[in-house]
């Protein structure tokens, strides 16, 4: 045989040999583009390899801990690859119970696949993983919820996959990467699709296939950016101009799927540090941008406030998820070498033992939120225009009762733990801050509540809502039209002191309707006296307060959808309130709030800064002398005109303005004779402050 024909020979055996890992590369390839993705043929490089292989050697040193309670899965693991105990029939959407197999799966892999662990090769683990793993592949159980089949399915199976791929065999890899496919990314967004891209990304690192590799993490990084404008896919959504973040429409998403963002893309860019993916200097401003502007702002003593964390608030759900951003921040003060002591300065704040030192207001104009910061305490206020989505209330069951949670609500923290718990004993038609009917709360299937008359709103109903500040200095109105219940309601944020002003309120509701000032944790006495109440280190006076305190108990059942049994948790609450009665007609309140009063102080407090509180003008003058006032319609005040409804901050010499609605294009003030016009930010920046000098 001449060496012509042998060579023909070996080239032949060569690509035989190949071709199954050109076929399943080509297959892999398919797949991710069939998700969605764009796949680049990326050229296989000596670097690429390298950088393949360090991201391989990375993820399992993640997954190899921890290894958990082994012996325990061991006695629980039964011949046929089952476990005891599981419920292999479960369909709940939020708390699966079936998928602890897998769980336990991976427990054995980490155990088998760790050096350190006592059980590191051992034969026996082998044997009960790979049967686990098995059956699994045999009976492909599934989830009523498509993010358990998508997301939390995957996310298990290519964990195993990348720790222990020498156990598993070729039948059962290939029916795990099948169902590793089942995602469709193409109409994902923000965290969706990162999370979804990072499965791409494991899976093509299972596949050794670098172009699915390289289409996961451009396509998880393609979301460090500002939302896109409306009428793109994506729009609203992820990292917002004022610093939010935003998933399921225009909706605050700090401490769900915001938080879940923020994490994922700290252990990536840690994952991708020094290989051809390492994040660049464009993408960390960005993420810059939504850590100071965003992030370090509803964190209060290493707690997230309550109303920016999302639908699930069982337990000590702010310290759960403050703890959570500030794990993200020290991987990212490593990673970011712009800049370390920023990140420092808000860890060390969120540190007990440490001072706060981020002092001023902040308006979040495309979230409808006002955060307002002191040395001492901190208060929030959540509302609801026709351009934000209001709370994510019975998702899958979770906080099913959260209908009015963006209305106007209103949370003041001094030592952190006010509302530690609450969530579940509130009564929640009874919220801090808002004016609403005692709607009945009905059981569904005797194991969930809702409220009754519960009309579907996917966004708010009104369009005058806004704030504006100085930075300093604030103030915000929420218009309401909800259920029956109307009113113009106003918060002013002074140096010591909030003020709450309702207006016009009206209600043609069948219930009674009331505005409550606080509901909190009781701690320590309560004084009162005529017109005034003092709990906790906080003041209020006003007129009509109603106070109530006492033992509630709550079913968290309405927190937490995972939960089929009763789970009661009772509390010693502090209630205050003002009621308005049944159906009334331009009812109104005037309250100040002292966050950080002794009693003595509140009792001798006096409602001489309020000008007006009116239909047409609700305005306070703060201890600077600063006029902060909210026109309801064009009109004239102390010297100063508005020729449109607007939001004003008066100086001495200049006037901070805002537009609530986000519509008008231009406004012309005249303020001591003077009359000029200016033109309002537009787009994404629609609703933010500007200031006019005089």
């Amino acid at each position: 045989m001449d060496h012509h024909r042998i060579a023909i020979y070996l080239q032949t055996f060569v690509i035989l040999c190949l071709m199954p890992a050109l076929f399943a590369n080509q297959t892999a390839r398919e797949a991710a583009a069939r998700q969605g993705l764009a796949v680049p043929l990326v050229e296989r490089t000596a670097g690429m390899d390298q950088d393949m292989a360090t991201l391989r050697d990375r993820l399992r040193q993640r997954y190899q801990a921890p290894i958990g309670n082994t012996s325990e899965i061991l006695q629980k693991w039964q011949e046929d690859g089952t476990f005891d105990g599981v419920d292999y029939q479960d369909a709940n959407r939020s708390h699966w119970l079936t998928i602890r197999h897998l769980d336990f799966t991976l427990q054995l892999a980490r155990a088998w696949a760790n050096p350190k662990s006592p059980h590191f090769h051992d034969e026996h683990i082998a044997h009960c993983l790979t049967t686990a793993f098995a059956w699994w592949m045999k009976h492909t159980p599934r989830n009523p919820n498509w993010w358990w089949n998508e997301i939390g399915l995957p996310t298990r199976l290519l964990k195993i996959l990348l720790l222990v791929p020498e156990l598993i065999s070729a039948n059962d890899l290939q029916t795990a990467l099948k169902l590793c496919r089942k995602i469709s990314l193409k109409n994902y967004t923000g965290q969706n699709l990162v999370d979804g891209a990072l499965l791409v990304m494991q899976r093509g690192l299972v596949e050794d296939d670098v172009s699915v590799v390289t289409a996961g993490i451009r396509a998880i990084q393609s979301e460090i950016r500002l939302s896109p404008p409306v009428g793109t896919l994506g729009a609203l959504e992820g990292i917002r101009a004022d610093g939010c973040y935003h998933q399921h429409g225009p909706q605050i998403q700090f401490g769900g799927y915001g938080l879940g963002f923020l994490n994922n893309i700290a252990n990536l860019a840690e994952l991708w540090k020094d290989t051809g993916w390492t994040l660049g200097e464009e993408q960390w401003k960005i993420l810059r941008h939504l850590v100071f502007d965003g992030y370090q702002w509803v964190l209060w003593k290493g707690r997230m406030d309550l109303l920016v964390g999302g639908r699930h608030m069982r337990g000590d759900t702010g310290n759960a998820k403050g703890h959570s951003v500030l794990a993200a921040l020290r991987q990212y003060r490593v990673l970011d070498t712009q800049d370390a002591s920023r990140y420092d300065q808000v860890i060390q704040r969120n540190t007990p033992g440490h001072p706060n030192d981020l002092v001023g207001s902040r308006w979040f104009w495309n979230s409808d939120l006002m955060v307002h910061r002191r040395p001492k305490w901190m208060a929030v206020m959540r509302a609801c225009s026709t351009r934000v989505h209001p709370m994510e209330d019975n998702i899958n069951q979770d906080c099913a009762l959260g209908r009015y949670f963006a209305d106007g609500t209103c949370l003041i923290y001094r030592h952190g733990e006010e509302y530690v718990e609450m969530p579940a004993v509130w009564d929640w038609t009874r919220l801090p801050g808002t004016t609403l009917p005692a709607t009945p709360v009905a059981t569904t299937k005797g194991q969930r509540f809702t409220l009754s008359a519960k009309g579907f709103r996917i966004r708010g109903m009104t369009s005058f809502v806004g704030g504006v500040t100085d930075g300093q200095h604030s103030c915000a109105i929420y218009t309401q039209n909800l259920d029956n219940v109307t009113a113009r309601k106003a918060y002013f944020f002074d140096d010591d002191v909030i003020y709450e002003l309702g207006a016009d309120i009206r209600s043609t509701s069948p219930y009674p309707i009331a505005t409550t000032i606080n509901s909190c944790r009781l701690n320590g006495d309560i004084k009162q006296g005529d017109g005034w109440a003092w709990h906790d280190g906080v003041g209020y006076v006003g007129a009509g307060l109603a106070v109530a305190s006492g033992n509630r108990t709550g079913d968290e059942r309405i927190l937490f959808g995972g939960l089929s049994e009763e789970t009661l948790k009772t509390l010693a609450v502090f209630h205050l309130q003002i009621d308005h009665g049944l159906q009334p007609q331009q009812a109104m309140y005037c309250v100040a709030i002292l966050p950080d009063a002794t009693s003595e102080a509140t009792a001798a407090f006096q409602l001489t800064a309020v000008l007006s509180n009116t239909s047409d003008l609700q305005a306070i003058q703060f201890a600077d002398g600063t006029i902060a006032a909210i026109f309801h319609a064009p009109g004239t005040f102390d010297g100063f005109t508005t020729d449109s409804p607007g939001i004003f901050l008066i100086h001495e010499n200049m006037v901070f303005v805002a537009d609530p609605t986000q519509q008008l294009k231009t406004m012309t003030l005249t303020y001591r004779d003077v009359a000029r016009s200016i033109d309002l930010p537009a787009d994404d920046l629609a609703g933010t402050t500007t200031v006019l000098v005089f």
